[in-house]
């Protein structure tokens, strides 16, 4: 996207005089900030660069779908700490309460750290089913899930887990511990 960059001479104060009319906030439309957290979670960030161009003509850098995503990703995760629409939502949600947690290692600039995810959910109950049943049949979607996860020791993860049940207003927290 090219636009005129405009500057007060009295002032030396700039801008892009239609960013607002655009929906332009900083280098990057919604629309293509919403392309690039997508392109971002589904492929490397050098992979996301070539993808983004060869789909729709959007030249990025993996650098700036790198400092986008992560900003993003920021955001998204102060939203979902601090915005009361997420408890309420879990907590007005038909279902039982369920918790899955998977971990891995992966490799950073530190050495060998381990990654940890976690999901809390409600999901109202299923058909019964024996257990030669099980792989075989569906549940019904979650009505609500939260998800959060993070480089932790073992240590730590617990007490974020814990932290997660008490922002969702979950009591019962025995099952994450350590």
């Amino acid at each position: 996207m090219q636009r005129i960059y405009f500057v007060c001479q009295a002032c030396g104060e700039g801008g892009h005089a239609a960013d607002e009319w655009l929906g332009v906030a900083g280098s990057l439309s919604q629309g293509a900030e919403r392309l690039v957290a997508l392109a971002a979670a589904s492929w490397s960030f050098d992979r996301a660069a070539a993808l983004l161009q060869e789909f729709c003509g959007l030249t990025l850098s993996d650098d700036t779908i790198r400092r986008h995503s992560l900003e993003k990703g920021r955001q998204m995760r102060e939203w979902q700490r601090q915005a009361p629409q997420v408890r309420e939502h879990f907590q007005q949600a038909p279902g039982a309460i369920e918790f899955s947690t998977d971990g891995t290692s992966v490799n950073t600039l530190e050495g060998w750290r381990e990654m940890r995810l976690a999901v809390f959910a409600k999901r109202t109950a299923g058909a019964a089913a024996t257990p030669a049943e099980w792989d075989q049949r569906t549940l019904p979607a979650p009505s609500s899930r939260v998800l959060f996860g993070g480089l932790w020791t073992a240590e730590a993860y617990g007490p974020q887990g814990r932290a997660w049940a008490g922002r969702l207003g979950i009591r019962q927290t025995a099952a994450l511990t350590v």
